[in-house]
């Protein structure tokens, strides 16, 4: 478990600004001391992920994704401080790795929070700038061909198909650049559980 260190009164009775800044609050706790495989402080990935949506709701599940899957969290925890909405689209998005990563898709597709938040992970995921001219890992390249990009498709198709028009994403006067290569599939490594940003 981890302490929230937030005023824990359920999401349900939080304004918009304080479900958003509780949950960077607790994510930054779960996330603390965790690096990506560039060596970034992890909780860059969850503040991009959340910045890259509209929704007060889908910002706080975009914060809170990761952390029942890479920390001491549980989603009881976020039940109690952040109410049933969040804590029910954050379970979906928590892989359980036993099930097939196209079948833990099609899961939480159904959900539109959850689908919206993991479109903007998958974004992410695929924004070769996070790089910086270093090679990207192989095992990465592949993942990204057979796992990303047919998710990345399949919630989009899904969401049209549930009447939505407008993007996931937030856009401003920052143009948001993410950079997006359909590379050809190929093999690579076994998948092994590591912190990377790519759940």
């Amino acid at each position: 478990m981890v302490a929230a260190n937030v005023d824990s009164g359920r999401g349900e009775s939080m304004t918009d600004l304080e479900l958003v800044k509780a949950a960077e609050a607790y994510a930054r706790r779960c996330h603390a001391g965790q690096t990506d495989k560039c060596g970034v402080p992890y909780i860059e990935h969850p503040r991009t992920v959340a910045s890259l949506l509209r929704d007060p709701k889908e910002k706080c599940v975009a914060w809170l994704h990761d952390t029942v899957e890479d920390s001491s969290a549980t989603v009881e925890d976020i039940r109690s401080i952040f109410g049933d909405e969040i804590a029910d689209a954050v379970e979906l998005l928590t892989h359980d790795k036993s099930m097939p990563y196209l079948d833990y898709i099609k899961r939480l597709a159904v959900n539109p929070l959850a689908r919206r938040t993991k479109m903007a992970d998958l974004f992410h995921n695929m924004d070769e700038s996070r790089f910086e001219g270093r090679e990207i890992p192989e095992r990465l390249v592949w993942k990204r061909a057979n796992c990303y990009l047919p998710a990345f498709d399949y919630l989009e198709q899904v969401g049209r198909e549930e009447g939505e028009k407008e993007r996931f994403y937030e856009r401003d006067e920052r143009e948001v650049e993410i950079h997006l290569t359909r590379h050809d599939k190929r093999t690579g490594t076994s998948e092994k559980g590591s912190r990377e940003g790519e759940g």
